[in-house]
């Protein structure tokens, strides 16, 4: 990971030989870092955007707003998981009002990639998922996820 955070710092240089990194690069690079680690020693994270940091809530829910704000990473090297993860934080203004950035890992092993917004009742939340096309969103009080309409519909036909 460290040849890692040093080829990032390289790409968020102001272009000069100072190597200041701009504000908001060094902004992306601590949130993608926090984002990173979090997966790595948790299997999932929820990192802010308006503090870098991991996500401090403990009610509420939360949604991904699905594409073209989500990516599907199937490798399981770090330094690359890494780049991914940046490429998707450098492009994370394009998706509006999103305030969390979501990384977790599938049954398969695959990572997911999310730009997530939060609700603070259950109603709204699965609403906001039936929307965007999503199979479930997340209940950050209980620690579990809750199934949307098309997730529920999935189970009906038995492809879940």
């Amino acid at each position: 990971m460290i040849d890692s955070i040093t080829r990032a710092t390289e790409l968020v240089t102001c272009g000069n030989h100072s190597n200041t990194i701009d504000p908001l690069a060094a902004r992306r690079l601590l949130l993608t870092l926090n984002a990173v680690a979090g997966l790595e020693s948790d299997g999932g994270s929820t990192t802010a955007w308006s503090t870098s940091a991991p996500m401090r809530r403990t009610a509420g829910y939360l949604v991904a707003v699905g594409e073209p704000a989500t990516r599907l990473v199937t490798t399981t090297d770090s330094d690359e998981l890494f780049f991914h993860v940046f490429e998707f934080v450098n492009r994370w203004y394009e998706y509006g009002s999103t305030q969390y950035l979501g990384l977790w890992a599938d049954a398969t092993g695959a990572t997911w990639i999310d730009a997530c917004e939060y609700h603070s009742n259950m109603h709204a939340a699965r609403a906001a998922a039936d929307r965007a096309e999503q199979l479930a969103y997340w209940d950050i009080t209980n620690g579990v996820e809750r199934l949307a309409s098309l997730g529920e519909y999935s189970i009906g036909l038995g492809m879940l």
